[in-house]
């Protein structure tokens, strides 16, 4: 009969039980991971969705002699376990020799001690949770004559809890959880349809700032009616922060340590050197609670810290995990990413711009003839992650009269590699951007590549939408100033896709259906 890890099994008791079957010559790690998330999506006033499930997962490797081999599975029963160790040992004869290949050691750097366990998220009645949604919903609708109706309104939660063990006396565990809403209203003026969209991420449920929701999302669908196609010339441009979160996460993302090694990064060969403007200093700082990408340590146990990337215009390091460190003849930086069915990857932790001096509105007087850039999209394949250069659909309006002044089916936004911030806002704002989007549009999201991806290390709940999940499970948070103002071309060859959104495959509650009468 199997014997079942129920949830009253500790974690680190089954992870310190696997290291010990560790056989002579062997380095073995593993990683266990268990959680669960809701999501509810509400249109007209009803429960349209709800989607909620748990998780569970193991990943093992094992390294002898530079030969690595991994196992992974997506259950915590006893004979599961000790299946994945023997399949990881199996797989050792496949793997080629590589010298780099090992585990990571403890550096002697001090865990933050960051206390991260908040159960509020826990203590949330299904009700409440729906009600929120619908409210939401209600809330936008109320906003402004113009709003029609609301596409999506969506509430997610999660909790996980993970433990990583390994035979280099690395041990540790880590729990939490997080919510998130999300919310599109459609504005309609004459012939003119235009979808607003906005959302919060917070560990509490009090803490998720629903009117600026409301207000944004809002604002966001009207106030592009009536845009026009813009001429194409060289203006100053302010970025949103979810759009300098965008463009910012792909950049950092070259500053990986994998990137360098593989010959894909601009910034490879320019450590020293000035790559941006002296107002930009970008950090990646896993250390501060206030992020929802704070942890205690990374996906290999090393103690999580803060890296400072570019430190005022110039780059000051790359980001490691222990192999990328060996191979780079560097050390890690703490920068492990990884769920339990994956080996350990690089990236970006809670990637944070340091504040400038001007508030937004000062900076927003300060661009004269220019543009706000409220959106993007076409990020994905507008990016030509070697060289640097970007070209992508935007939309958005003047900064100071706030006429839109582009249709965003239309509009290119052209970033050369070249340096063009020129200058910061002081106000810090939270962002947890990719799983917002995927909680309103059911789907993955392209907002922030690499930088919201490393959240992902625990396994990916059952919900297609799941919220910023929790420890192991969330989605990070990206702590970016409230504009970033550049410099750059933009011009008038057509960019036609705009993405839409995608239903649930599977609905457990539902309530009018597209087709029956919905936008």
């Amino acid at each position: 009969m199997t014997a079942a890890i129920t949830e009253n099994t500790e974690l680190p008791e089954l992870a310190a039980d696997v290291v010990g079957r560790a056989q002579a010559g062997e380095q073995l790690e593993v990683y266990v991971a268990r959680g669960r998330s809701t999501t509810i999506k509400a249109y007209d006033g009803q429960v349209e969705s709800l989607r909620s499930g748990t998780t569970q997962a193991i990943g093992v490797r094992i390294v002898v002699d530079g030969r690595q081999g991994f196992a992974s599975a997506g259950s915590l029963d006893l004979d599961v376990v000790a299946d994945t160790v023997a399949e990881a040992r199996e797989n050792l004869q496949f793997a080629e020799v590589d010298p780099h290949q090992g585990l990571a050691h403890p550096d002697g750097v001090p865990e933050p001690g960051l206390d991260l366990v908040d159960r509020a998220v826990l203590d949330l009645s299904e009700d409440e949770k729906i009600e929120l949604a619908i409210d939401l919903e209600r809330r936008c609708l109320a906003g402004d004559p113009r709003i029609t109706g609301v596409r999506t309104s969506a509430w997610s939660d999660g909790w996980g809890e993970a433990a990583l063990a390994s035979t280099a006396g690395i041990a540790v565990y880590s729990e939490g959880g997080s919510c998130s809403v999300g919310v599109q209203p459609l504005a309609v003026d004459g012939d003119e349809t235009q979808i607003g969209y906005a959302g919060d991420a917070a560990r509490r449920p009090d803490e998720l700032d629903l009117d600026k929701v409301v207000t944004e999302a809002v604002e966001g669908a009207t106030g592009l009616l009536g845009a026009t196609k813009p001429a194409s010339e060289k203006v100053t441009v302010v970025f949103e922060p979810s759009v300098a979160a965008a463009f910012l996460g792909t950049v950092a993302g070259a500053l990986t340590g994998d990137r360098v090694i593989k010959g894909r990064s601009p910034f490879a060969d320019r450590l020293g050197e000035e790559i941006a403007v002296p107002a930009l200093t970008l950090v990646d700082d896993p250390t501060d609670p206030r992020s929802l990408g704070a942890d205690n340590h990374d996906g290999e146990g090393l103690a999580a810290r803060r890296n400072v990337l570019i430190d005022g215009g110039v780059l000051q390091q790359f980001l490691h995990n222990s192999y990328t460190a060996r191979r780079a003849d560097a050390a890690s930086t703490g920068s492990a990413v990884r769920g339990a069915r994956s080996t350990p990857g690089v990236g970006l932790h809670a990637m944070t711009i340091v504040p400038g001096e001007l508030d937004r509105d000062a900076l927003l007087a300060a661009v004269g003839n220019g543009v706000f850039v409220r959106g993007v999209n076409g990020l994905h394949s507008g990016v030509n992650p070697v060289s640097g250069d970007f070209s992508v659909g935007a939309y958005g309006q003047h900064p100071s009269t706030d006429a839109p002044r582009s249709d965003p089916r239309r509009w290119r936004l052209r970033v050369p590699s070249r340096r063009n911030r020129d200058g910061v806002a002081r106000h810090l704002r939270h962002l947890a951007v990719r799983d917002l989007r995927r909680s309103v549009e059911g789907r993955r999201g392209s907002v922030v590549s690499r930088a919201a991806s490393r959240h992902r290390r625990g396994p990916r709940a059952p919900s297609a939408s799941g919220g910023a999940l929790p420890g192991r499970f969330r989605t990070g948070g990206l702590p970016l100033p409230h504009d970033v103002v550049g410099r750059l071309d933009h011009d008038a060859r057509g960019a036609d896709r705009v993405r839409g959104c995608q239903r649930d495959r599977r609905v457990v509650h539902h309530g009018p259906q597209r087709g029956e009468g919905r936008p």
